[in-house]
């Protein structure tokens, strides 16, 4: 199972994400625009788990001790350079609890056995891949600022079923209230 840990959003933020990429592809912008049912925050990519590894990870993050908390979005960006696909993105702010709470993650992730990415987190909402035009313009679209309740994290496992692209939430680890 290809496995990762994500902030999942309420219906409210996937409706102004939606609002947000509509937006963008007005201005022609071509690349492979995330679906609605699969946008999400990463908090960490796995990989390749077994059963008994992913309840391994389970139990470790079961016992994380954070209240929720709130992170707020900072625009437009982009991963990639002019003669590379490009990913853009809704940057999210790194505040010092969601920094705080992707320690944890990977303390637990390291208890639990598994072999952990130590790259610099950088919180953001992908909106579309493999962009094949300039969006230096695009960047400098004001949009509005959304606020997001981290109210814990949901293990994912990545598949295909039937050729489409699917998230499937297995369990949910409720932050503190």
């Amino acid at each position: 199972m290809r496995i990762f840990l994500a902030v999942l959003f309420q219906d409210k933020i996937i409706n102004q994400i939606h609002s947000i990429k509509d937006e963008i592809e007005s201005l022609g912008i071509d690349g492979h625009y995330t679906r609605d049912d699969l946008l999400h925050m990463t908090l960490h990519y796995i990989g390749e788990l077994s059963e008994k590894k992913l309840m391994a990870v389970k139990k470790s993050l079961e016992e994380i001790n954070m209240k929720s908390f709130l992170v707020q979005t900072q625009g437009l960006k982009y991963f990639g350079q002019e003669t590379r696909h490009k990913l853009l993105y809704i940057g999210v702010n790194l505040n010092r609890k969601l920094d705080l709470l992707h320690e944890v993650i990977i303390e637990k992730l390291d208890a639990a056995g598994i072999q952990v990415n130590h790259q610099r987190y950088i919180p953001h909402i992908t909106l579309v891949r493999h962009v094949k035009a300039s969006i230096e313009d695009v960047i400098k679209l004001k949009i509005e600022s959304l606020q997001v309740n981290i109210k814990g994290i949901h293990i994912m496992e990545s598949k295909r079923l039937d050729g489409r692209l699917v998230y499937e939430p297995l369990f949910f680890i409720p932050l503190v209230s």
